[in-house]
């Protein structure tokens, strides 16, 4: 019966310092993008998110709390 080898493992990459990222510039106002803002609460939890249009930002809104189980 055969001897079962195994292929050589890589060598280890070194481990290097992480790389910056600069910061993300400020993001526009909401009323400056066209975009709506949208907050509701369920079940005690207060959330908010924006959208292009309010359909949409309620859409994301039952989403999450659907996803999340609120």
């Amino acid at each position: 019966m055969p001897s079962k080898r195994t292929a050589p493992k890589p060598a280890a990459k070194p481990v290097t310092e992480p790389e910056t990222v600069p910061a993300a510039p400020p993001a526009a106002e909401p009323e400056e993008s066209g975009m709506v803002t949208v907050t509701r609460e369920v079940n005690g939890h207060r959330l908010s998110t924006t959208g292009s249009s309010k359909a949409e930002a309620n859409r994301t809104l039952d989403a999450y709390a659907k996803a999340h189980n609120l």
